[in-house]
C-alpha cells in the first residue's frame, strides 16, 4: 500500500537516467551508485522543511549504504528512473506528514481472496465468520 509523505525535493533535477529523446545521463552511474539518490540528511530540529509530496511505495534494505526507500513522484516518466526514485534513507526529511488510507471493498470478493488478503469480518459481508 503506497504511503504519501512529504520530502525536500533539492538537487532532483539532476536525478534522471534517461530523457525524453532517449540520451542516457552520462553521470547516472557514478552519481547514483544503484540507482541510490544520497541527498542531504534529514534534519530532524526542522522537519518541517519540505517542498514536495511523492508516494513511497516501497524498500530495500540491501541497496545503498543503509537502505533505500523507493518513490514513486509526479514529474513524469522521464525523471527519475522512469518516474521512481530509490532515495537513501535518512535523507531529505523524508516521512514528514506521512499518510496511507486502507480501503477495503464491501463486496465481489471471494470467501478466499477476503481470508488472503485479510479483510477484516466487518469490512466485508463474504468474509469468513470467526469462531
Amino acid at each position: 500500500m503506497p504511503i504519501a509523505t512529504g520530502v525536500l525535493s533539492k538537487d532532483w533535477e539532476s536525478y534522471w537516467k534517461v530523457e525524453e529523446y532517449g540520451n542516457k545521463n552520462p553521470k547516472w552511474d557514478a552519481d547514483f551508485l544503484n540507482g541510490v539518490f544520497k541527498g542531504q540528511p534529514s534534519d530532524p530540529n526542522n522537519p518541517g522543511n519540505i517542498d514536495h509530496i511523492v508516494a513511497i511505495v516501497g524498500w530495500d534494505d540491501k541497496i545503498g549504504d543503509h537502505g533505500s526507500w523507493i518513490i514513486k513522484n509526479s514529474w513524469g516518466t522521464y525523471w527519475g528512473d522512469g518516474g521512481y526514485m530509490r532515495l537513501a534513507y535518512g535523507s531529505n526529511n523524508i516521512g514528514f506528514g506521512a499518510a496511507w488510507v486502507a480501503a477495503f471493498p464491501t463486496s465481489g470478493l471471494s470467501p478466499s481472496l477476503v481470508e488472503t488478503i485479510q479483510i477484516p469480518a466487518q469490512a466485508s459481508p463474504l468474509a469468513p465468520a470467526k469462531p
